[in-house]
């Protein structure tokens, strides 16, 4: 059995529908390839985080299996990456041709434990590591860098390091605009090859950045998440939205798993079956006007 035909099946293979033969290939498959078995705990994973986070939306707080079929049914061959670049060690697995990932946290110290090595990775490599926060947690991320063994001022001085902030980038001017974020994005990574960088890490704090104390960007940022997946795969460059759990609401997650191909969940990344591609996810989105955050 294929990774492809295991995949398709797996909705049969978990309601215990497929015949006695493909039952067993498709255990014997599933033994012996990593890449399926680690898509099974990932699929487990990101229905349970779906769910758990939709308990006040009505978006999947009760989500059928018969849609996660669907789901699943539709995105099939998406999930079986081929990789066109070298893949990237990221949250216990490998990014390698989806690079565009949310990563849930519930708090700093889960959060830089699963970006720090991933940091530190890229600047052994030769890569630059571009880094997206408010402006009040600049020093204490500075901090938490050279606590890792980071040297950032010699880092920086080569602009292999750049931390910078909301303020100066996604809310320049002083509010946020998609059509201009896609194209600061581009620059940002074409600036580091220009650099003599082989590639951009790009780590933004979404939480402490755009949405702001109510929120008021949230339609905008959600469909700017989504068309980054027009812009991505035409760089091999990794972008890390990273996701505070105590601030965001079900609703927001929910849109946030619809408009990443991968999920970081636990501290470990898996394939995220609920990822829309941005055409069908633009064509059905309802603006929903600003959220209140949690607490």
């Amino acid at each position: 059995m294929t990774c492809e035909k295991f995949v398709a099946s797996l909705q049969a293979f978990r309601d215990d529908e497929l015949t006695s033969p493909d039952r067993i290939r498709a255990q014997e498959h599933l033994a012996a390839c990593a890449k399926c078995s680690a898509y099974v705990r990932g699929y487990k994973r990101t229905i349970e985080l779906a769910k758990s986070c939709a308990s006040d939306s009505d978006d999947l707080a009760a989500l059928p299996e018969s849609l996660v079929r669907k789901i699943v049914a539709a995105r099939s061959e998406g999930h079986i990456m081929k990789a066109t670049a070298a893949p990237i060690p990221f949250a216990g697995s490998v990014l390698t041709e989806y690079r565009h990932a949310c990563a849930f946290f519930s708090s700093p110290h889960e959060e830089y434990a699963t970006i720090l090595p991933f940091v530190l990775d890229g600047l052994q490599r030769g890569e630059r590591a571009y880094h997206v926060l408010r402006s009040p947690y600049r020093e204490k991320h500075l901090e938490e860098l050279r606590n890792a063994g980071i040297d950032v001022a010699s880092a920086q001085q080569r602009r292999q390091l750049e931390v910078t902030t909301a303020e100066e980038t996604y809310l320049r001017g002083g509010t946020f605009n998609e059509d201009n974020m896609l194209d600061l994005i581009q620059e940002t990574l074409k600036s580091g090859a220009s650099l003599g960088f082989p590639l951009t890490r790009l780590v933004v704090h979404v939480a402490e950045v755009v949405m702001k104390e109510d929120w008021s960007n949230e339609d905008q940022w959600i469909k700017y998440e989504s068309r980054l997946n027009e812009v991505l795969p035409y760089y091999d460059d990794p972008v890390i939205c990273t996701y505070d759990t105590n601030l965001i609401t079900g609703a927001i997650a929910v849109d946030v798993l619809r408009t990443h191909p991968v999920a970081v969940v636990g501290g470990l990344l898996y394939q995220n079956p609920f990822y829309v591609p941005p055409r069908e996810f633009l064509s059905r989105f309802q603006p929903r006007g600003a959220a209140p955050r949690k607490g």
